[in-house]
């Protein structure tokens, strides 16, 4: 707040003791987080010493007799201060009717269409911004005062754009997957790899007093700042453990039917978006042995249950392409939707299911437990439906921090979703390796791939299919999946699929 607008603004406030409190509070956190973070507490601390200077002179003219000039001085003051306060609550009422309803229209997006539209936000607030300079350039050259008074019109209506976009890019950074730097967090990892226990405590007391004092006082790290450091005790945690011997490597029983997933198969997204038919001859003539089609997000697809009721398929089938589903879990009712996903399996006939799992589950970002609460309530859902024995595989990122021991121990394979062409660091080779260091035996790790425009997510240089095919060579894995060939694969990619997997 501008130093007039808050001496003004103090004109109004009947009890200035509990103001001078909140300044001197302000002023003794900014103080103490000068080490840590100069600027912003710099900032804070200039900002406290105002506030307390105008409480001060507030307090001496309360003190003192006012002339009649003085006495109408101050009550103008205060009906501007009345008037800003009621404008000021109108348009905070604005904004969080703004965000509340985009906050409505983001529901149901997935993790990836969320950071495509934290981008396209990021691109609307840059234009206001651009617009609002135009509009002070053109208010600074305005000669006549109709032209000032138009200008200034505009420079209104471009401050209050602004502020739109500033409340939506606020709303989608609370909701948008935090975008953390994956290769940095796994360096951070290896550099753990050395220390004895002792070490690595006294390193876990470190972060997590740089977490207490960030996400709380006046100088607040930012989201991605605190998310880090979340991973970051996570990861600590880890290697604690690990060097105390309570991690290890757990192989239950493999389910049985997960033999199914050592050939190699397709992800489906939209079944109206690619014809059956078609898709059967290209998986046959590439050597493709199964299709997953999504069939809940997290509740069912309409449009995909559609397509299946109506032969979708049959179709494949027909060829000898096994057909299961995936279905995505956001966290929050994870049990729910495991008996959701479940129930549509066995009422569409699935030959398999792949659960969709990612960063609500994660320790750091999520909740951990939230991996024995689906898959348990899948397994008893599933049985109860009379499909106990279903093949099953999880699907997460490529290097992701679940509680692995319930999907180990429940005979899930593990699918991790290893886009070589996004990160370097999701090298398939080094996602497996990932899965193995977290318990996974090889034989039930087979990564998935994909080659879609990296520049939608990530900084990774493209990959091509037979870049993937040598990687996956070298990690040594039996099986992988295609993620989306209704949306990346052409005639000259299948061609090349199917080149890497006969070879």
């Amino acid at each position: 707040m501008k130093v007039h607008a808050y001496a003004q603004k103090l004109i109004t406030v009947p009890d200035l003791a509990a103001e001078k409190a909140r300044a001197l509070k302000l002023k003794a956190e900014a103080t103490a987080e000068l080490k840590s973070n100069p600027e912003r507490a710099g900032r804070l601390l200039a900002q406290a010493n105002r506030q307390l200077a105008a409480i001060e002179r507030e307090l001496a003219a309360r003190s003192s007799p006012l002339t009649p000039e003085q006495l109408r001085s101050r009550e103008q003051g205060a009906a501007a201060a009345r008037a800003r306060a009621e404008a000021g609550a109108a348009e905070t009422s604005r904004l969080e009717t703004v965000k509340r309803d985009y906050v409505a229209s983001l529901q149901g997006k997935t993790p990836r269409d969320l950071r495509v539209e934290k981008k396209a936000e990021a691109e609307r607030l840059g234009d206001a911004q651009d617009a609002l300079n135009l509009a002070r350039e053109q208010l600074a050259a305005a000669k006549t005062p109709q032209q000032r008074a138009a200008a200034a019109q505009v420079v209104a209506s471009a401050e209050r754009a602004l502020r739109t976009e500033y409340a939506k890019a606020a709303a989608i950074d609370n909701v948008a997957p935090v975008a953390l730097n994956h290769k940095q967090l796994h360096d951070y990892a290896d550099s753990l790899k050395p220390q004895g226990v002792e070490a690595l405590k006294a390193e876990r007391a470190r972060v997590q007093a740089a977490f207490d004092g960030g996400s709380s006082g006046a100088v607040r790290l930012s989201r991605e700042e605190l998310q880090l450091a979340k991973v970051k005790l996570a990861i600590i945690d880890q290697a604690i453990a690990k060097r105390a011997g309570a991690v290890t490597k757990v192989d239950a029983t493999r389910n049985p039917g997960n033999t199914v997933f050592d050939g190699p198969g397709m992800f489906v997204a939209s079944a109206g978006a690619i014809d059956p038919a078609a898709l059967a001859a290209k998986c046959r003539a590439a050597g493709v042995t199964w299709v997953s089609l999504q069939i809940a997000n997290p509740g069912a697809v309409g449009e995909n249950v559609a397509a299946l009721q109506s032969g979708w398929a049959d179709r494949l089938r027909e060829q000898g392409i096994k057909v299961g589903f995936w279905g995505v879990s956001y966290g929050e009712n994870a049990a729910t939707d495991a008996r959701t996903h479940a129930q549509l399996t066995a009422q569409y006939e699935g030959d398999f299911f792949i659960a969709n799992c990612e960063g609500a589950f994660q320790d750091g970002q999520g909740d951990v437990s939230r991996n024995r609460a689906y898959a348990e309530a899948f397994q008893a859902e599933a049985a109860r439906q009379g499909i106990g024995g279903v093949p099953r595989a999880l699907s997460s990122m490529g290097r992701v921090a679940l509680d692995m021991k319930p999907w180990i121990d429940g005979g899930w394979d593990a699918m991790p979703q290893a886009y070589w062409n996004s990160y370097e660091h999701y090298q398939p080779s080094l996602c497996t390796k990932f899965y193995e260091d977290w318990g996974w035996p090889k034989g039930r790790i087979h990564p998935t791939i994909a080659t879609y425009d990296s520049s939608s997510e990530g900084n990774a240089r493209p990959k091509s299919i037979a870049e993937y095919a040598a990687d996956l060579k070298a990690a040594g894995t039996t099986g992988f999946s295609y993620y989306l060939p209704e949306s990346y694969l052409d005639d000259a990619k299948w061609a090349e699929l199917g080149a890497a997997i006969h070879g």
